[in-house]
């Protein structure tokens, strides 16, 4: 796993381990880093409203968050997020919302009756593989990558101003 996932991830290990056994490992790379809206999202195309689901739905909306966060941050003449993934395991306390309850087992029809799937992931406090770090608390997002929280916590290349807080989880 990089460096950066190492703690949070385990974390969720020790805690489950009785998850060995799936293929998400410890040690491995583990996903997702973010939950957003997938299900059911609404979309506009030849001026016609679709919904779609799952990650055709998700990626494009947390895309679209760090643009306009980059947008924001540019006009104030700071550095933009660059490789964004390190400095969400370390800004997780200040710009997620943790999602502690769910699970991503599927639902399979069975003569036109929604079945749980028996596997799956359960939602648990911090990270876990249901929703990663939580869904993004976007003016949250702007505010520590813009440096209006905390002092000059913006981001050089996607990694937190080295005049961040002790440990970059919201304490001073």
């Amino acid at each position: 796993a990089p460096t950066y996932m190492v703690g949070t991830q385990t974390s969720y290990w020790n805690q489950y381990i009785y998850l060995l056994l799936n293929p998400m490992a410890p040690g491995m790379r583990a996903y997702p880093d973010i939950a957003a809206l997938g299900a059911n999202f609404p979309i506009v195309v030849n001026g016609t409203v679709t919904y779609v689901d799952g990650t055709s739905a998700a990626a494009p909306l947390f895309a679209s968050m760090v643009t306009l966060a980059n947008t924001v941050l540019v006009g104030l003449g700071k550095a933009k997020l660059g490789h964004i993934t390190p400095w969400l395991y370390q800004a997780d306390d200040l710009i997620f919302n943790d999602v502690t309850v769910g699970n991503n087992a599927c639902n399979e029809e069975v003569s036109f009756t929604a079945v749980q799937c028996a596997s799956g992931y359960t939602a648990v406090p911090g990270w876990d593989p249901v929703t990663g770090l939580g869904s993004i608390d976007f003016a949250q997002l702007v505010a520590v990558a813009s440096g209006s929280v905390f002092g000059t916590l913006g981001p050089t290349a996607g990694v937190p101003g080295p005049e961040g807080p002790s440990g970059f989880n919201g304490t001073t």
